[in-house]
């Protein structure tokens, strides 16, 4: 798959990569923006930027769409403005998983993990649902009438550590 956003980073540095598997509904809009229909909240979206520069302080960060979004990437990419993402030092779009029918998103975060040989990932989702069985999974669940908050940023940071 093709990156979607390159790394910014600088020659000859040495970085651990590290993967967050994003999911947008729950997570960068809330419950209420739902029958908008690709809404994505800016407060919402602030945050993830500024975690995402804290990662990048000392790691490289690859994003995986995990939400069905992500099969619209680049059709909505700037109108929603999840272009700012590209001010982000060190990052790369990845584009998103597919998740087969009958398979939880669990699965195919696993999947992807096993294929790509990451060893330092985070999660963020709102939906528990879609995983099952959490063991070994860095993941942070969101509350979906909130979206993202400075509460869960500052756990998914402390997962990373």
């Amino acid at each position: 798959m093709k990156d979607f956003i390159k790394a910014k980073a600088k020659k000859g540095a040495k970085m651990r990569t590290v993967y967050l598997f994003l999911d947008i509904d729950g997570v960068l809009n809330r419950q209420s923006d739902w029958r908008k229909g690709y809404t994505i909240r800016d407060e919402c979206l602030e945050k993830l930027i500024s975690l995402l520069k804290d990662i990048s302080k000392d790691s490289s960060v690859a994003v995986v769409f995990t939400s069905t979004w992500g099969r619209m990437l680049e059709s909505w990419w700037k109108e929603s403005g999840l272009a700012r993402l590209e001010d982000v030092p060190n990052l790369v779009v990845k584009g998103s998983i597919y998740q087969p029918k009958g398979r939880t998103r669990e699965d195919a975060v696993r999947y992807y993990l096993r294929r790509h040989n990451v060893a330092h990932h985070l999660i963020l989702d709102d939906d528990r649902s879609l995983f099952p069985d959490t063991h070994g999974l860095n993941i942070v669940f969101t509350d979906s009438d909130k979206g993202l908050t400075e509460m869960d940023c500052q756990r998914l940071l402390a997962m990373r550590r």
